[in-house]
């Protein structure tokens, strides 16, 4: 069977015609067919390559709107493994999981407490091995209890904590934690956001729904700021998705258009969020065909995105996998460090079919410790039916 043509569109391949395409926008059309100008597409290009050059450059259809912001190139195959992040472990943690039996896995924390005890990532990481490895729940929560007198007034590690308690399905214990962080930061827009996030994941819809409206009353009274470039939009995304998926009925008189409802977003979405707003790191987003797009939360290179956080107070952004790329999507990150030699934790949200009666999400969570290193994260497909990697 023949192999059909790609697209290269502005840079960015693509292996079904870009029906988004304005026809108007087109400056240049040409057709590849020499195996000497096609290589650097790989097989993809052995059925030929439809160039096309556009008056206003990079496309920027509906299906890309949460825009990789970044350019575009062929991924090398660069991104580390689990196994290189394991060998990077602390010690305390590469015996932990070298423990054999739970008496074993409590001796050596025993050991460890002795010298890391005060330490609240040291906390964090054996609360997660004993609730997750050791599925000793009940003695993972008696280390936080003891412990938690170093997370109290510190939304950072309270946010962290959060994050394992939601990987792990102790919903109850993460919307306890959000509330405690709600309190210490009232005026940010990621409070709201995860306590009604916290809320549709215990099925208290109502309430959900009503943290929502009470945050677009604040907007409309002007004792809240929004920020219509970034979080501002993920909120309604996921406040219509709530009413349209759960059936909520609120009342409610809007007065900006940033919180009119738009049209439910549909497909596969990436929601990401992380604990220290002093964070830097790269994500890197590999479509089926190789293509790596990249998202960067840097001073260098997004320094207004990251000014923006700060007044507005938010650490999320979502990516909406492009329909026109059906297949498996690598999502990789280096991370570059925060002001302080800690971890940052970063939380990945994928939903599957969002928009649909069939939606369905996953939540992962990365411990980002290792410096400059292209690390993978996980894989994603969006064809109905395939599991998340």
């Amino acid at each position: 069977m023949p192999q059909p043509a790609i697209f290269d569109v502005d840079g960015q391949v693509f292996t079904n015609f870009p029906t988004w395409l304005d026809i108007g926008n087109i400056k240049r059309i040409a057709i590849i067919t020499s195996l000497s100008m096609t290589v650097k597409y790989g097989s993809l290009g052995s059925g030929g390559v439809v160039v096309i050059n556009t008056f206003s450059g990079p496309p920027t259809p509906e299906s890309h709107s949460k825009k990789y912001l970044g350019n575009s190139e062929f991924y090398d195959g660069d991104a580390v493994g689990m196994d290189v992040i394991r060998n990077n472990w602390p010690e305390y943690k590469k015996s932990l999981y070298a423990s054999t039996s739970l008496g074993m896995a409590k001796s050596q924390y025993i050991k460890w407490s002795e010298k890391y005890g005060g330490a609240p990532y040291f906390v964090l990481d054996t609360q997660d091995f004993f609730a997750t490895e050791m599925n000793d729940p009940e003695f993972a929560q008696q280390i936080v209890n003891e412990h938690y007198s170093e997370f109290q007034n510190n939304p950072v590690l309270l946010k962290a904590l959060a994050y394992q308690y939601e990987v792990q399905g102790e919903r109850k214990k993460a919307n306890d934690i959000y509330k405690e962080i709600f309190l210490l930061r009232p005026h940010y827009a990621q409070s709201y956001l995860d306590m009604a996030r916290s809320y549709r994941d215990l099925g208290q819809f109502n309430q959900a729904a009503a943290i929502h409206a009470r945050y677009n009353y604040l907007l409309d009274e002007g004792f809240m700021e929004a920020d219509i470039q970034s979080v501002q939009e993920i909120m309604s995304t996921e406040f219509n998705n709530l009413l349209s998926m759960e059936n909520v009925l609120v009342e409610r008189q809007l007065k900006n258009e940033s919180n009119l409802e738009k049209p439910l977003k549909k497909g596969t979405r990436l929601v990401f969020e992380w604990n220290d707003g002093e964070a830097e790191f790269e994500l890197q987003f590999v479509s089926p065909v190789g293509q790596s797009h990249f998202w960067k939360h840097t001073l260098q290179d997004n320094g207004d995105l990251i000014e923006r956080e700060k007044k507005y107070g938010f650490s999320t952004m979502e990516v909406t996998i492009d329909e026109d790329l059906p297949g498996t999507w690598v999502v990789n990150a280096k991370y570059l460090g925060n002001k302080s030699l800690t971890p940052t934790f970063l939380k990945a949200t994928i939903y599957s079919d969002y928009g649909s009666d069939k939606q369905q999400k996953e939540v992962k969570l990365f411990a980002l410790q290792l410096k400059e290193v292209n690390q993978k994260l996980f894989s994603v497909s969006n064809a109905k039916g395939v599991a998340l990697n």
